[in-house]
């Protein structure tokens, strides 16, 4: 019902639409996407404040693969399945894979946006461009048709609620840092239970099997990385303790060559090597690209610290 309610929504974003407008807006969903969730995370994580980074990351995790779970549970349909005469910004179709209900970027782009916001006090440039973009890429979802008000919505309120849970536990981490390590098994026990109910719950012949496969897809990605990233914790905290200061263009130079292989190792065709394809590989493409960005990639830290004469 309420999807079909938020009809009448999209279609008066359809009314403004105008090439300048298709394209910005198109520019701005893309800043919604997995990848630039993980450049941001990984910025934080090696290069500001270690706990900031495991805080994305929990959030995103968490927060995914809540979102993915409700996809398959509701099975809304996109709007333009709703209504067949609807129109979306083709441009914006290609990144529209599962179903509508709720938006995925939406959730993403709040997740790292505000979260960044609620972890520390920006300068107010930095503040008004987070702002910003938590606003404008759920917007940005409506405007090019790929997701209804609802949609939206439902994934502004579920990465508020994350953000909100995980972000105390993660500030006392950091004088008690069983409470991360405990975090980080009840994200890992909650994405293995995702993984559970997509192999055995009885899902109707009728399901869309691409929609559902998108959402298996992520239940084996989010337990690959929230694995990954426990085990990454549990190395620092116990035995690495790592450093995220360096020069600033040794940080640079720390983040693009890290973030660079980290998203190499995501685009190895590990699914393809793993059981003829089944979809436990995507769950070794993220253990893997987690695993290298939380446990090799730091070990690499002092080399870094030491360039420009710090110590």
């Amino acid at each position: 019902m309420f999807p079909t309610l938020s009809m009448p929504v999209l279609y008066l974003f359809a009314s403004i639409r105008q090439p300048f407008l298709d394209t910005f807006f198109a520019t701005i969903t893309e800043l919604g996407e997995a990848t630039v969730f993980i450049a941001v995370a990984l910025l934080m994580l090696w290069c500001v404040d270690k706990y900031a980074g495991y805080f994305l990351m929990s959030t995103g995790l968490l927060g995914i693969t809540l979102n993915q779970w409700l996809k398959v549970l509701f099975r809304v349909p996109r709007p333009w399945v709703l209504d067949p005469e609807f129109k979306i910004v083709e441009k914006a179709r290609a990144g529209a894979e599962g179903y509508s209900f709720p938006s995925g970027h939406a959730q993403l782009s709040v997740g790292a946006y505000v979260g960044l916001l609620y972890w520390k006090r920006w300068r107010p440039a930095v503040r008004g461009l987070l702002i910003a973009l938590a606003v404008l890429i759920p917007i940005s979802r409506m405007y090019l048709g790929v997701h209804t008000p609802t949609d939206v919505l439902l994934s502004v309120l579920l990465a508020l609620a994350a953000i909100f849970v995980i972000g105390p536990i993660v500030r006392k981490a950091q004088q008690q840092p069983v409470f991360l390590t405990r975090l980080l098994v009840g994200i890992l026990v909650f994405c293995a239970g995702f993984v559970v109910f997509t192999a055995v719950f009885p899902f109707s012949p009728e399901t869309d099997s691409a929609a559902l496969n998108s959402a298996i897809k992520y239940a084996y990605r989010m337990l690959g990385g929230s694995l990954a990233l426990l085990f990454g914790w549990m190395w620092d905290s116990e035995y690495l303790h790592y450093e995220t200061k360096a020069v600033w263009w040794a940080q640079i130079l720390k983040f693009v060559l890290g973030l660079a292989l980290t998203l190499a190792i995501l685009k190895l065709p590990v699914k393809h090597f793993v059981l003829g394809g089944l979809p436990i590989g995507h769950f070794f493409e993220y253990f893997l690209a987690m695993g290298f960005a939380s446990i090799v990639w730091p070990m690499t830290f002092g080399f870094f610290s030491r360039l420009g004469g710090r110590k």
